[in-house]
C-alpha cells in the first residue's frame, strides 16, 4: 500500500456567533409503549423515474465535490457556520467501503483534509455532507494503534450480529449519527435498489408533527446513520413494515427544516446518539464537566415491561443558530452477539486505561469512535480569569482523576495554536474538541496526520506528567452563562 498522505487543511472551520434559537424541552414521568415491528421486506425494483432521480443526485454530489475542491479556504476562521458539530467518526477495518457508502447514500463529497484515502500507517474514508457547516462522516483504520485483545474486526462482527439484518430495533442501533434529509423517498428507493437492509421508524415530534427515520449501517461495520425526514410516499415505502416509536427522536422542533425548501443535495446533522448502559451516569458527567443542559428526559415501558431511558442534551453555546443534540439511550441488557452494551463499554475503558497513560501519551484504536465539535474563542468563551473554553474544561476534568483525555497541537491559525482534545466519556466512547488554550502544558505533541506513532507511550516520558502539575484555580465555571 503506497503512502499518499498530504498536509491537511486547517481543520474544521471555527465558528462565528450567529444568533439564538429557543429550545422546547420535554420531561415526562408518564409510562409509554414502544411498538417494534419487522424491517421492510424486499419489493419490486424502483421505477425509471426513481432511477433517474438517483442518477441526478449522484451527479449533483459530484458537481459539489468539484466546486469544493476549487474553493480551498486559506483562513478557516473567517467562515460563518450555523453548527459547531464537526463530524462523526468510527473505527473501521474498511474505511474505503464506508466512504463509498457515504458518497452513494449521503449527499456529500470527499473531504478536503486528511489522507485520501491511504495514510502511511492507516486508511481513512472521509466525506463532507453537502449543505452543512462542514459536517463530516469519517471511518478510520489506524493500523499501528493498539486495540487490546479484541480487534476492530471482532467488534464489527459483534455489532453486525446485533443488527440482525435490521429485523428489529436492537441496543447498538442507538449508537449513530442522526441526519436530516430533504428527500427521504429517494434515500429509501436507493437502499432498496441495492438490497441494503434498513429499519424504518415513524414518530411524532415534540410539536406534534409526523416524521420518519431510516436506520442503516455500512455492511459489516459499526458505522450506522439515521436519516430523518417528512413521511415518505406510499410508493417509496412499498409493503415494508414500519416501527411506530412513541418517544420523539429529537427534543426540538424540526418544522423549519421541512419548510425551508432545501434541495435534495443538502443535509443537516441533528444529533449524536449513544447506546448507554447508564444514561443517567453519562448525562450527569456531561452536565458536570461540559455544562451540558438536558432538554428531554423520559423513561418509558414497552409492551414487554422493559424500561427504556432517553436523555437528550445540548452542549454547544447559546449563541449558535442550530443546536445539535447529544442522546443517551439505555435499554435492557442484551447479550445478543456475545456482549452487552455494558460489556462493550467496559472493554473500551479497559483498553483506554492500559494505553493512555497521560494527557500527552498513548492513543488506541477505540478513540476513533468519537464525534467532534469546535469551540472558538468568542467573547462568551474567554475571560480574563478563566481563559478559553478548553482551559475551563481541562480544569473541570482534572477534578476527577478517573477522567482520561489526550491533547494534541493541531495547526496554527491567526488566533494561535489550535488544539485537538480527545476526551473519553464514562461509556468508553470519545469526543474531540478543537479550540484554543491559554495555559497549555509542556510536551504536547503535534497530531501526526499520517496516523503513525503516538499509539504507545515512551518510557522516557516518566510518571511526572500523568496529570497536570499546577493546580488549576479558580474552580471551573459555566462558559456559556455569560
Amino acid at each position: 500500500m503506497a503512502p499518499a498522505s498530504r498536509p491537511a487543511a486547517a481543520g474544521a472551520a471555527l465558528l462565528a456567533s450567529v444568533g439564538l434559537v429557543a429550545y422546547r424541552s420535554h420531561s415526562s414521568a408518564a409510562v409509554a409503549t414502544v411498538s417494534l415491528a419487522a424491517a421492510p421486506a424486499a419489493v419490486d425494483a424502483p421505477s425509471e423515474e426513481a432511477r433517474a432521480a438517483s442518477s441526478a443526485r449522484a451527479a449533483s454530489s459530484a458537481s459539489s465535490a468539484r466546486a469544493a475542491e476549487s474553493d480551498l479556504r486559506a483562513d478557516m476562521t473567517t467562515v460563518v457556520n450555523q453548527n459547531n458539530l464537526t463530524k462523526m467518526t468510527w473505527a473501521s477495518t474498511d474505511p474505503i467501503l464506508a466512504q463509498e457508502f457515504f458518497l452513494k447514500y449521503v449527499p456529500s463529497h470527499k473531504a478536503l483534509d486528511g489522507c485520501d484515502p491511504y495514510c502511511e500507517c492507516g486508511v481513512q474514508g472521509r466525506v463532507t455532507c453537502n449543505g452543512t457547516s462542514d459536517f463530516g462522516l469519517h471511518a478510520t483504520n489506524d493500523m499501528v494503534h493498539p486495540s487490546g485483545t479484541k480487534s476492530v474486526a471482532d467488534l464489527e462482527e459483534i455489532f453486525t450480529s446485533k443488527y440482525a439484518a435490521f429485523a428489529e430495533y436492537t441496543d447498538v442501533m442507538d449508537h449513530h449519527a442522526g441526519l436530516w434529509t430533504p428527500d427521504l423517498d429517494l434515500t429509501i428507493v436507493m437502499l432498496r435498489e441495492e438490497a441494503i437492509p434498513f429499519l424504518t421508524l415513524s414518530w411524532t415530534s415534540v410539536d406534534g408533527l409526523s416524521y420518519y427515520s431510516v436506520l442503516v449501517a455500512v455492511p459489516k461495520t459499526m458505522v450506522l446513520v439515521e436519516f430523518v425526514g417528512v413521511p415518505p410516499s406510499a410508493s417509496a415505502l412499498g409493503d415494508g413494515n414500519v416501527l411506530a416509536v412513541d418517544v420523539p427522536r429529537c427534543a426540538q422542533s424540526l418544522a423549519h427544516l421541512s419548510r425551508d425548501g432545501a434541495t435534495e443535495t443538502q443535509m443537516t446533522p441533528l444529533w449524536i446518539s449513544r447506546a448507554s448502559s447508564d444514561a443517567n451516569r453519562d448525562a450527569a458527567w456531561y452536565a458536570s464537566h461540559f455544562w451540558a443542559s438536558t432538554v428531554y428526559n423520559e423513561t418509558t415501558t414497552d409492551a414487554l415491561g422493559n424500561t427504556n431511558t432517553h436523555i437528550y442534551m445540548i452542549i454547544n453555546p447559546s449563541d449558535y443558530v442550530f443546536h445539535w443534540e447529544l442522546h443517551f439511550v439505555q435499554r435492557p441488557p442484551s447479550s445478543l452477539g456475545g456482549m452487552t452494551i455494558a460489556d462493550v463499554e467496559g472493554y473500551f475503558k479497559e483498553v483506554h486505561r492500559s494505553v493512555i497513560l497521560s494527557p500527552v501519551c498513548g492513543f488506541d484504536s477505540w478513540i476513533d469512535n468519537h464525534y467532534g465539535m469546535d469551540m472558538p474563542p468568542q467573547s462568551v468563551h474567554k475571560d480574563a480569569v478563566s481563559g478559553y473554553y478548553l482551559d475551563r474544561l481541562l480544569r473541570s476534568l482534572d477534578t476527577d482523576a478517573g477522567n482520561t483525555y489526550r491533547l494534541y497541537k493541531q495547526t496554527v491559525l491567526d488566533a494561535g495554536v489550535l488544539y485537538a482534545l480527545y476526551v473519553v466519556e464514562p461509556s468508553g466512547y470519545s469526543l474531540q474538541i478543537n479550540g484554543y488554550l491559554e495555559s497549555a502544558p509542556a510536551l504536547v505533541p503535534t497530531w501526526n496526520f499520517t496516523l503513525c506513532g503516538q499509539g504507545y507511550c515512551s518510557s522516557s516520558l516518566g510518571d511526572g506528567i500523568h496529570r497536570w502539575d499546577p493546580p488549576r484555580d479558580p474552580a471551573p465555571t459555566n462558559p456559556t452563562s455569560g
